[in-house]
């Protein structure tokens, strides 16, 4: 049996994901996409037929949307409540900033979700628009199921342009169409669960590395968390095990410790992760004299690992130095009633181990990330925004003081700029 769309609340059944065509002149009256609008009409009236709904309710392209202040608000709802994801793929669909970013929105929802952590499918259904190379995939694309055989060797041969532009291929369309449709109904009975919109505008494409990436793209994650066996008093274990990096801050939403998921967004975004804790790294960090960095890093932060003498005063060794390629995200659960009970003594805690990062003049975070990170759903875009500026630092410093230059024993570091 399909799924009906009972539970399905606002969002639609499917999110079709194409790379628009270009006008050749501006004075053209024609649609250049008038093919995918019909090929997305098809589909929403098997869809409907199927399953009862309004055909305008079950999917979405954003064709209507290229104007206005709505638009980014919109798409990204849509991309946060829809059940599947349906990238037309063509060698132009994967040269897409705006399809990149589509993509990344999906999967970064469907990697938080409840249905994703219970081991489902991830809910993105390729369908072919124009042929193109498995080669000619990023890597974001490698680790879905894409067979277009699988739906007849003419459509694996010309896509859905082809059959759709040559008359002869009727038939063979009406086929495509129709099984497509019933592959979305499938699928969506295994769909993540809705998320919460994501800000597009901030979004990095899934089909390019993160921006202004260093050499090597080397990214040190470093957990500053307690372990089961070593909590401060008022603390339970409930979000420890037996080492930092099993630190889950946000069970039972999560499934998956805070490292696990930071080293996954990591790789997506092109860095080479290397994961430790606070202690591991310490060392290093104080032996990188002089404005020269080591690495980019993003420092996680539980509030509880500073009620520790110990680790207060390694993290207050870290605040005295000037290293803003090493970014500092907090982390606070706001359903967790523990922290809620001792929030005075953790925040005043945290504004004497670490005066200068978490002052509110000069910091280079978002101001979510300092004051703390209220829950899961605004975990990953904070560590996005986190991981992207530790590695535009690192840059930034590393050109300014290649290893071996003179100034790096003698020359102070230059003073970070507010973030614009």
């Amino acid at each position: 049996m399909h799924a009906s769309g009972g539970d399905a609340g606002d969002g639609p059944f499917f999110f079709l994901s194409y790379a628009h065509s270009h006008r050749h002149d501006g004075l053209d009256p024609d649609d250049p996409d008038q093919l995918i609008g019909r090929l997305f009409k098809d589909l929403c009236d098997h869809i409907s037929d199927e399953t009862g709904r309004l055909a305008s309710d079950v999917g979405f392209m954003d064709r209507e949307l290229q104007q206005g202040s709505e638009w980014p608000w919109r798409l990204s709802r849509n991309l946060a409540t829809c059940r599947v994801f349906v990238p037309m793929y063509s060698r132009r669909y994967f040269q897409s900033e705006h399809c990149g970013k589509e993509w990344a929105a999906f999967r970064d929802r469907a990697r938080n979700g409840s249905a994703h952590a219970s081991g489902h499918v991830e809910a993105i259904l390729p369908a072919l628009w124009r042929p193109v190379q498995h080669e000619a995939l990023p890597g974001a694309a490698h680790d879905i199921h894409f067979n277009p055989g699988e739906l007849g060797p003419i459509y694996a041969e010309y896509g859905f342009y082809g059959i759709m532009k040559l008359t002869r291929f009727s038939e063979e369309y009406e086929w495509v169409i129709y099984n497509l449709a019933e592959r979305i109904l499938r699928v969506a009975e295994h769909a993540p669960d809705p998320g919460p919109a994501m800000d597009y505008g901030a979004l990095a494409s899934a089909f390019r590395s993160a921006p202004d990436m260093p050499g090597d793209k080397r990214l040190r994650i470093i957990i500053a968390a307690p372990h089961r066996g070593d909590l401060p008093p008022g603390r339970s274990g409930d979000h420890y095990g037996q080492s930092p990096s099993d630190w889950n801050p946000y069970a039972p939403d999560s499934v998956e410790p805070l490292a696990e998921h930071a080293v996954v967004l990591a790789r997506r975004d092109g860095f080479r992760p290397e994961l430790c804790d606070v202690y591991e790294q310490a060392e290093d960090l104080m032996r990188e004299a002089g404005p020269a960095p080591g690495a980019a890093a993003v420092l996680l932060i539980d509030p509880w690992a500073v009620l520790q003498s110990h680790s207060r005063q390694v993290l207050a060794r870290l605040d005295e130095l000037v290293k803003p390629w090493v970014q500092v995200v907090v982390v606070w659960n706001r359903k967790d009633a523990e922290m809620a009970a001792a929030e005075g003594e953790l925040r005043r805690a945290l504004a004497e181990a670490m005066p200068s990062r978490l002052n509110a003049r000069g910091r280079a975070t978002s101001q979510l990330a300092w004051q703390g990170v209220p829950s899961l759903s605004d975990i990953t875009p904070a560590l996005k925004d986190a991981m992207r500026h530790a590695a535009r630092q690192y840059l930034k410093y590393a050109q300014g003081h290649p290893p071996g230059s003179a100034t790096q024993a003698t020359s102070p570091p230059p003073p970070e700029p507010p973030d614009g």
